[in-house]
């Protein structure tokens, strides 16, 4: 046979293209054998006209598959006429919902070492680039910035950087690193001063580096509170006593407790403290002053009572007699202070120190008489006041009380024989006066000589 199939095979002369053959051109041997019109043996594409879904519709030829891309492109804008895979797929025009075929069964999708984020591919990565990445929208990045921001993967911490958490985004920004938008001190370890930003400015309070027991790291000034355990220096270098402060030192902690707790009232006073209070005045400090009731004294409380807790005021330590300005009886009544017991000598106008010392009230001292008393006569030792008060009185009501003088006590002494046979009075010599006739300071006849 020569010349072409369809020089026959045109419909008249022999079967020729039915109504429902693909479109092509009319050299049917270049798909049908002479031996037997079907199968075809091949098909090629070279001789096919119109478009690939012409045929490939899932009935005249194969069609896309279930699982196929959702597109409406002519097959051979990514196939072959020869193999159907490799595909060559052009994403020109292509901007969004790559996972669609590139979810690992489709087509390649995110491989094992990719970071953790969402789906969206174009995100980050653009076409017809072999996936470089072109930029990094961190809304669609899921894990934590350290996963990528490790030094390895992607830029990390540097050298200088601060000590801090992994968690960058509580301080810098997707957008740029630098400057930081802000510090989220939540996130920062160690101390203000250890983490390498704080340093103390010039002028602050000598104190530890532990800025966060003071200030707040929203702002710094002013101060939130003042952590007194945080401070090294004296309370004078930041404290000054207001007006009307007691006369003292500058060590308030002597006397003050640190906040929170209030410094009034004073937890204690350290009277070490109050100059003038270690001299005993304790009114020039302008604190104390005599309480209603108090001893008539003087102003040095010290004196007698001690300096401050942990003693007390009450009772006195000791008395300082020599502080005391009143008379005995002002305290020595049996309220106050201890006075005259029941068996106590009787007597009106005299007070204590007539008798006794400040230092002991036993033994009493020595009374002295005065001129009512016979110039150096005999009294025996102290305490045989008894001898001549034998009341226990100051009164003392005499034996021969006819008498005016001596013999008003000692009439009954009197011997006749021994004065020259004279009587007390009426004779030569008045003997009623003992002291006043004979017995003067002579060595025989001296007052004070008991033998007689």
């Amino acid at each position: 046979m020569q010349g072409s199939c369809a020089s026959c095979h045109n419909g008249t002369k022999a079967t020729g293209k039915n109504a429902t053959h693909i479109a092509s051109t009319d050299a049917c041997d270049a798909c049908h054998s002479t031996t037997a019109f079907k199968p075809v043996v091949t098909v090629d594409h070279t001789q096919v006209q119109g478009t690939c879904n012409g045929c490939h519709d899932g009935t005249k030829a194969t069609g896309k598959p279930v699982n196929h891309i959702p597109t409406t492109d002519q097959c051979n804008v990514c196939h072959t006429s020869n193999a159907w895979i490799p595909t060559n797929f052009n994403h020109q025009g292509i901007t969004n919902n790559c996972v669609q075929c590139h979810n690992g069964t489709n087509a390649k999708g995110k491989g094992a070492t990719h970071i953790a984020s969402t789906n969206v591919c174009e995100a980050c990565h653009a076409p017809n680039t072999n996936w470089v990445v072109q930029t990094v929208d961190h809304t669609q990045v899921q894990g934590t910035c350290i996963s990528c921001h490790n030094g390895t993967i992607s830029t990390g911490k540097n050298i200088g950087h601060i000590s801090s958490t992994d968690n960058c985004g509580a301080c810098h920004s997707t957008l740029t690193f630098k400057p930081v938008l802000k510090v989220d001190h939540t996130q920062v370890i160690g101390s203000c001063a250890s983490a390498g930003c704080h340093v103390r400015p010039t002028g602050h309070i000598n104190t530890t580096n532990n800025c966060a027991a003071c200030h707040s790291t929203i702002t710094f000034n002013p101060v939130v509170k003042v952590d007194h355990l945080e401070v090294l220096g004296l309370c004078s270098s930041c404290h000054t006593q207001p007006v009307g402060h007691i006369a003292s030192t500058n060590n308030c902690d002597a006397c003050h407790d640190a906040a929170p707790v209030p410094w009034k009232p004073a937890i204690i006073v350290d009277h070490k403290e109050i100059p003038t209070a270690v001299n005993g005045n304790c009114t020039g400090s302008g604190c104390h002053s005599l309480p209603t009731g108090h001893p008539n004294t003087t102003t040095k409380c010290g004196a007698c009572h001690a300096n401050g807790p942990p003693a007390a005021f009450s009772p006195v330590l000791t008395v300082d007699h020599t502080q005391v300005l009143g008379t005995c009886s002002q305290c020595h009544n049996g309220t106050d202070a201890k006075g005259k017991g029941t068996s106590h000598f009787i007597y009106t106008g005299l007070e204590c120190n007539a008798c006794h010392t400040t230092t002991a009230f036993r033994p009493s001292t020595a009374y002295s008489h005065g001129s009512s008393y016979p110039g150096n006569h005999w009294f025996g030792e102290v305490g045989q006041c008894l001898r001549c008060h034998k009341q226990n009185n100051a009164v003392i009501t005499y034996p021969s009380p006819q008498y005016t003088s001596c013999a008003a006590c000692h009439a009954k002494d009197y011997i006749a024989s021994h004065h020259l046979n004279n009587p007390i009075t009426g004779g030569t010599y008045n003997y009623e006066n003992c002291a006043g006739t004979c017995h003067r300071a002579s060595p025989q006849h001296r007052v004070n000589r008991s033998s007689w």
